[in-house]
């Protein structure tokens, strides 16, 4: 039986909460290429044994722990120390922590910020394992990218700005903030879309039954389309092409951690089980999945129902940005759905 269950975390105290709802997920996964991430070592298929969360009552008091078996089969304990960006980390607490520690288990120690490696230096005791929180959600996010829960907690950690490491401005970040304002990327990308308004053609394609214009809404920005007459819509569809820049409402996670231009296919929740008794549509979504689209019908994707279908490329992929590009990127789309005759079924048909 699992000793964490993240739908039942009670602690109140944001520290106390993401320590919980890491154990959780590490619980969960017990996958040793996790396990060989925060440990620096080669781990069993399946390493955890056990898991305790937070100590209480001694002259030191970890996070948590839990013990592994490495690939020797030998095994060892790993204290935990986790600190968000409220609470600054300290060499005596750390070393208290170390005398709890046999001569092989690991004290990991997790925090948003990078520069707490100066303090983990002074210790020079290579049995703590120091990694920042921006290491950890990308690690989850590229290897269990295909896991909801892990995405949530992925989302979870941005959205409460436990994973943020504020207070802090590298030069490598000033440095790219700089570059930012020379290019103007903010100014170009709205010239770009507000251009492809008019210069794109949906009707090459026979969907001449659309509107458009271009908007600025829900963490996305470009040409967002509806049908003329939208009251005469079966499952209230529209949906844009558009930078997808901000995943705060649509909760759906970049596929490679930076913006996405983005095709998307939306729908009124009201209409939406009607599409999921649908076996045509199912059918169709299944043949479209299999050509690049992403589905989200049974909300398996994002909890927001709006979002239905769509087809992303992640911005750093195009060599160029332009409104031919774009324009390339949107026929390639509606190729799609015409060579699977998406057409035919009411939902597109109507757009037509």
């Amino acid at each position: 039986m699992m000793r964490t269950n993240i739908f039942l975390n009670s602690y109140q105290q944001p520290e106390n909460k993401l320590t919980y709802n890491f154990f959780s997920i590490i619980e969960l996964l017990n996958d040793n290429t996790l396990f060989d991430f925060l440990t620096n070592k080669r781990t069993a298929s399946k390493p955890l044994v056990n898991l305790e969360t937070v100590y209480g009552g001694g002259e030191t008091n970890p996070d948590g722990s839990f013990v592994i078996t490495l690939i020797d089969n030998s095994q060892i304990k790993v204290l935990y120390e986790n600190k968000t960006n409220r609470l600054g980390l300290g060499v005596n607490q750390l070393k208290g922590h170390l005398k709890l520690c046999g001569e092989n288990d690991l004290l990991l120690v997790t925090t948003p910020r990078k520069s707490d490696i100066d303090i983990i230096k002074q210790i020079e005791d290579n049995r703590v394992i120091f990694k920042t929180w921006q290491e950890i959600s990308l690690f989850l996010q590229k290897n269990y990218r295909d896991n909801m829960i892990v995405q949530q907690f992925v989302d979870y950690g941005k959205r409460s700005g436990e994973f943020d490491e504020l207070g802090e401005i590298y030069h490598d970040e000033i440095k790219l903030y700089c570059d930012y304002l020379k290019v103007d990327f903010d100014k170009k990308i709205n010239s770009i879309f507000q251009t492809l308004v008019y210069e794109l053609d949906f009707s090459k394609f026979g969907f001449s039954n659309l509107s458009s214009a271009y908007k600025n809404n829900w963490g996305r920005k470009g040409v967002e389309f509806s049908l003329k007459k939208p009251t005469e819509t079966t499952y209230g569809q529209f949906g844009s092409i558009s930078l997808y820049y901000d995943t705060s409402d649509h909760g759906i996670p970049f596929l490679e951690d930076c913006p996405e231009i983005a095709f998307f296919f939306d729908v009124n929740p009201e209409y939406k089980s009607s599409l999921r008794a649908d076996n045509e549509f199912k059918k169709l979504v299944m043949a479209l999945e299999n050509e690049g689209f992403e589905s989200n019908l049974n909300n398996e994707k994002t909890p927001n129902a709006w979002r239905l279908l769509f087809f992303r490329k992640p911005i750093r992929e195009f060599q160029i940005l332009n409104v031919q590009e774009l324009i390339k990127f949107v026929e390639k789309v509606l190729t799609i759905l015409l060579k699977n005759e998406a057409t035919k079924h009411k939902y597109f048909a109507e757009l037509q």
